[in-house]
Order: C-alpha cells, then sequence, then structure tokens
C-alpha cells in the first residue's frame, strides 16, 4: 500500500515539475521576445556587415540636414537579412532616416506612385531612398550593393595578386572576357558588400536640389565614341548624371564638365564659339584624340592653341618594359603620380593604348600646365611606314592647361581610355581615375568607405598544430574526466566524503 502511494507521489511530483518547467520556458521566451533586437540580433562576423562604420556615421551627422525614408521591396519573408539588419542599423544612427519594409503584392499602388513604375520591374530586395524636401527618390538595384575583387595569379612567384574592384556590370565583363582564368583557377574572385558607399551616396542625390547638382555632358554629333555603362554608373555613384549634348547653342549651366571623346569630324566656327565662351565662364572640357583623326579637327586644334595646346601625330612606343603591356609597345602604362594626387586613386594602372605626344607652349604666361600622364625617357614613335624609330625622348600624354580668370582643358591623346577593354586591362583603372577626375572637376566630393569581405576568414593551422590540438581534444580532456570518475567512484567505495 505505501509503495503505491509512493508511486502516485512521484508520479504528481513529475507533473507538477514537467509544468513548472514549461511554464518557465514559456515566460524565458515571451521576455526574450520583449528584448530589443540591437541585443537579440549581435552580428559576429569578422567583418561586421551589418553594423555601419563609425566614419559613416560621422559623415551623416555632418551632411544630412532633411528628413529621408528608405524602403526595402521585397516579399515577406524574401527580404535579404544582412541587408534589412544594415538598413536597420543605418536608420538608428540618425534620426532623421526612417526604414521599413514594402511588400510589392500589398503596397503596389504606393509603390508605383513613388518610383513612376510597376513593382513588377524592379527584383526584390530592391532599395528605394525618398527625400522629404525635395520629393526626389532613389532605386537602388541589389546587385550595385556588392563590388568583386579579381585576383590573378603572378607566374613568377606563383601567388594571386589583386587585379582590381569592380561594379557588378563590370565583372561580368571581366568574367566572360577572362572566363578560361576563372575556370581552370589561375583567377578567383572575392564578393565584398560595398553598399555602405551606395547607400549614402544615395541619400546624399535625394537630399541635393537639383540645381546644384552638376552634371557630366558627352558631345554627340562629331563621331564622338559613346560613353560606357560601366562609365555612367561610376559617375552615378559620385552623383554626376551623365548626359549628351549637342553644341548648338549655349552649354547649360548645369555643366560641371564637358567630355568630348575621340571627335573624327571638327566642329563648326559656331561651336568652336560656344566651348570658348563656356572656357572663358570657367568651364572645364576634357578631351581625348586620336593621332590618326586630330590633323583634320582644325577648327577644335585652334581652340587648343589657345590654351598653348598641340599634337604630335604620331602613336607612341615605350620601350621600357615595365611601363607598356606585355607584348605590344603602344599598350602604354605611364606613371600615374600627378594623376594620382589631382584624383585621389591608388594603387590602380592606367593604360593609354594607341597614344600620341600632348605638346604645350611654354611661352603663354597665361597658362599653367600640369604634365598627368607622360612616358620614360626611353619612349620612341615611328616616323614612317618602314618602321623607322625616332628618338628617344619622354612625351606628355595627358595634360591640364588652365587659363588664369578662365577654365581649363584637360587632354589625354589616347582614344581608348574610356573603353571597356582598356578598362578591363587595368584592372578597372582607367574608370576610377576618370570617374574621380571628373568628380574633382565638378568640384564634387564623393563620399566612399571601405567595402567588407562577404567570405569569412579562414582558420589555417599548420600539421603540427593539428596534431597537438587532437592530442588534446582526444586524448587529454577525456581521460581527465576519465580519471576523475574513478577516484570519484573509489571514494564513494571507501566511504570517503
Amino acid at each position: 500500500m505505501n509503495k503505491t502511494n509512493n508511486k502516485n507521489s512521484y508520479g504528481t511530483y513529475g507533473i507538477i515539475l514537467t509544468v513548472i518547467v514549461l511554464l518557465t520556458a514559456l515566460a524565458v521566451n515571451l521576455l526574450f521576445s520583449l528584448v530589443p533586437d540591437s541585443i537579440k540580433r549581435i552580428d559576429i562576423s569578422t567583418e561586421k556587415l551589418t553594423e555601419v562604420s563609425d566614419a559613416a556615421k560621422k559623415h551623416l551627422s555632418e551632411n544630412l540636414d532633411s528628413n529621408i525614408h528608405m524602403y526595402l521591396v521585397a516579399e515577406s519573408g524574401m527580404e535579404d537579412r544582412s541587408v534589412n539588419e544594415f538598413l536597420k542599423n543605418l536608420s538608428k544612427a540618425n534620426s532623421k532616416i526612417k526604414f521599413s519594409t514594402l511588400d510589392p503584392t500589398v503596397k503596389r499602388s504606393f509603390i508605383e506612385k513613388l518610383i513612376g513604375e510597376s513593382p513588377d520591374e524592379i527584383a526584390d530586395n530592391t532599395i528605394i531612398i525618398h527625400g522629404q524636401k525635395y520629393g526626389t527618390v532613389k532605386v537602388i538595384l541589389p546587385e550595385t550593393l556588392y563590388i568583386y575583387e579579381a585576383f590573378i595569379i603572378n607566374t613568377e612567384s606563383e601567388s594571386f595578386e589583386s587585379y582590381g574592384e569592380f561594379s557588378y556590370g563590370e565583372f561580368v565583363s571581366l568574367y566572360s572576357s577572362m572566363s578560361d582564368y576563372f575556370e581552370s583557377g589561375y583567377a578567383y574572385y572575392e564578393t565584398k558588400f560595398g553598399g555602405e558607399t551606395t547607400l549614402i551616396s544615395s541619400i546624399e542625390y535625394v537630399i541635393t536640389d537639383s540645381k546644384d547638382m552638376p552634371k557630366v555632358y558627352f558631345t554627340t554629333m562629331h563621331g564622338e565614341t559613346a560613353a560606357t555603362e560601366a562609365l555612367a554608373d561610376l559617375l552615378e555613384l559620385s552623383n554626376l548624371p551623365a548626359d549628351w549634348i549637342t553644341l548648338s547653342s549655349k552649354l547649360p549651366d548645369d555643366a560641371g564638365a564637358v567630355v568630348m571623346n575621340v571627335p573624327i569630324t571638327d566642329i563648326t566656327d559656331s561651336e568652336a564659339e560656344i566651348l570658348e565662351d563656356y572656357l572663358n565662364g570657367g568651364g572645364k572640357l576634357v578631351l581625348t584624340t586620336s593621332h590618326i583623326r586630330i590633323a583634320s579637327l582644325e577648327k577644335l586644334s585652334a581652340l587648343l592653341e589657345k590654351y598653348g595646346l598641340s599634337a604630335e601625330t604620331n602613336e607612341l612606343h615605350e620601350s621600357n618594359s615595365a611601363y607598356f603591356y606585355p607584348g605590344y609597345t603602344h599598350f602604354i602604362l605611364p606613371a600615374t603620380d600627378m594623376l594620382s594626387q589631382l584624383c585621389g586613386v591608388e594603387n590602380h594602372y592606367f593604360l593609354t593604348s594607341s597614344a600620341h605626344a600632348v605638346k604645350t607652349d611654354s611661352s603663354l604666361d597665361d597658362v599653367r600646365y600640369t604634365t598627368l600622364l607622360q612616358t620614360t625617357t626611353g619612349a620612341y614613335y615611328e616616323k614612317n611606314e618602314e618602321g623607322e624609330k625616332s628618338e628617344s625622348a619622354q612625351y606628355a600624354i595627358a595634360v591640364s592647361a588652365s587659363k588664369k580668370n578662365a577654365g581649363e582643358i584637360i587632354w589625354f591623346g589616347a582614344p581608348n581610355i574610356l573603353t571597356d577593354e582598356d578598362n578591363t586591362i587595368t584592372g578597372g583603372g582607367n574608370y576610377s581615375y576618370i570617374s574621380a577626375l571628373l568628380a574633382v572637376l565638378c568640384e564634387k566630393e564623393s563620399a566612399s568607405f571601405a567595402s567588407k569581405l562577404l567570405e569569412e576568414d579562414i582558420l589555417t593551422i599548420t600539421s603540427g598544430q593539428a596534431s597537438f590540438w587532437a592530442v588534446i581534444l582526444i586524448a587529454v580532456i577525456p581521460s581527465v574526466f576519465v580519471i576523475c570518475g574513478i577516484v570519484k567512484v573509489r571514494k564513494r567505495r571507501l566511504g570517503i566524503a
């Protein structure tokens, strides 16, 4: 009878204990749900992907002067977790920033009114930034939040070296042209989160009055080479909208810089007057030319001569192997010291294929010259079809000529610097320099922050270290527990407390 009562008592105690444990677990879960996300979701990644850097917070505090709203457009449950968390943290970094998610199946009409197009036209995890002061909207595609750093094997040292950082569009082009290298293991790439720069640059865009935002105008109607999409994307990242323009009338007031990219036909007298008036008013002209065409551009050459600039109409070659692309002496890789100082870009090559020399007239007292790119003293050009070489000398390939109380002309005697082909060879160097140069000319400061590697660092240990930790984890630690257990059992049997 007593045994039955004891069993019933143990059963009752067990049920009560189970209920208490369940209620405690429910209470703990309820309390945990009330804990703020900032405490619950701690970013333990090496690069702190979802955190906002101190530099970005400081930049926002100094420059954000009006309210903005960020929207992440994605169907419920399809949000990119890292991007979502980063946007939340960005909104917490400044009280003027608001953030919310938009499900396109629920907020369809709101999204269409906001961006002026159907939500069906945008991908999941597209970001929309709306500035309340001017009603400006910026749409950020998800792939533009990432950059790709390519690494190519150095056959001499048999080690991988950085080939440059690329936007999504640039990297697609690079991969397609070098697919054999990537697939064979002679090249690889790392994906980095560059959203901090993209987002803060976009925030600056929506809080700026369009009247105060300079544009880069590319001239047309002279057979000029069109600006590539990759270059246009870089300019947009710097908040420098690019547009085409004819020289049929006075250049607009928002022309921060005018680019004439490899004209084939000459300008007219009226177009020359328009360009000269623009320069006299402090305008900035960036010119790229070919040695094949420059001699026929008489009116353009006459305008350049007013700034003491003229061209050598022969293709340059470089004799120093450290300054030309392997196997091609006319693919010159000039030193970029002066260009780097002007643009603030470092550790990139700049390719000037099929270049010609740009000459200056030192007798003009009112013009100041700066040589941005030049060959070594071993450069030469072929004097005739038989291949007779000129004497070795140093030639300027890119020159800045600025006139007192007037504007500035930057002349690149290189017709291919704004092509995807030359940009790819330099690992994105050409476009990086040109976009930074145009930003300087337009007096536009670009916000730039360090990108963050998505892949976690791999813990690498030597064979000896592996053996050491194997002995510790497999033999030593289990042995300690076994010995402690034997000692405990032995004490109990001997009646030792």
